[in-house]
C-alpha cells in the first residue's frame, strides 16, 4: 500500500518516482485479478479501475496492446499501456509487458520502434512471483510525456521485448495504433 508520504508527494506532483512506486503497489495488490481480467479483454480495448485513497481517488486506466493468450496454463503474454490519473487529472503513463507461464523467461529489457527511431529500456527491478503450478513476470516502463506525442503523432509502432528466448518484433496494425492514439489523448 501507497504511503502517506508518497501520496503526499504524488498529489503535488514533485516526484514521477512516486507514481512508479504507487503503480507496482497498486499492481502488486490487484496482480491476480487484473491479470486475469486482461486475459479476458479484448485487443485494443482498455479497462478502468479505480483506486480508493483517503486523500482523493486514483483512476487506472489499462489498454490491451498486444495478447498472447492460451486457452491452457501455458505461456501467455500481455503488453499494456496504463494510465495513472490523478483527482486534478494529471497523469503519468506505463508500458507494461506482462507474462504468467509455467517456467521463468526472465523479461527485463523492451524496445519500441516508432518510425524507424528505436526506443530501449531495461527494467532494473522486475516483478516475479511464484504462482500456484507457475510463474508470473512482469517488467514496468515509465513513458515520459516526449515519448508519447511521438507515439501520438508516429505513423508505425513495433516492439520487442527481450528474455531469455528469442523473440520476434510486435507490429502494432493502423487500426491498433489510432485505438492507442485514442487512449492517450
Amino acid at each position: 500500500m501507497p504511503t502517506k508520504e508518497n501520496i503526499y508527494y504524488l498529489r503535488r506532483g514533485k516526484n514521477m518516482k512516486n507514481y512508479i512506486m504507487l503503480f507496482i503497489s497498486i499492481i502488486i495488490l490487484t496482480s491476480c485479478s487484473s491479470l486475469k481480467t486482461l486475459e479476458m479483454s479484448s485487443l485494443y480495448s482498455s479497462t478502468t479501475h479505480q483506486q480508493k485513497d483517503i486523500e482523493g481517488d486514483y483512476v487506472i486506466k489499462s489498454f490491451v496492446l498486444y495478447k498472447n493468450v492460451s486457452p491452457w496454463i501455458a505461456d501467455n503474454h500481455i503488453i499494456t499501456i496504463d494510465k495513472i490519473i490523478k483527482k486534478n487529472n494529471e497523469s503519468a503513463c506505463f508500458i507494461t509487458v506482462h507474462y504468467i507461464g509455467t517456467e521463468w523467461e526472465f523479461i527485463d529489457k523492451l524496445a519500441i520502434n516508432i518510425d524507424g527511431s528505436i526506443f530501449s529500456f531495461k527494467d532494473n527491478n522486475p516483478s516475479r512471483e511464484i504462482l500456484n503450478g507457475g510463474v508470473s513476470e512482469r517488467i514496468m516502463i515509465l513513458l515520459d510525456d516526449d515519448l508519447v506525442n511521438k507515439i501520438d503523432i508516429g505513423k508505425s509502432l513495433v516492439m520487442q521485448y527481450y528474455s531469455k528466448y528469442k523473440t520476434e518484433p510486435i507490429e502494432i496494425p493502423d487500426d491498433g495504433l489510432v485505438a492507442l492514439k485514442e487512449f492517450l489523448k
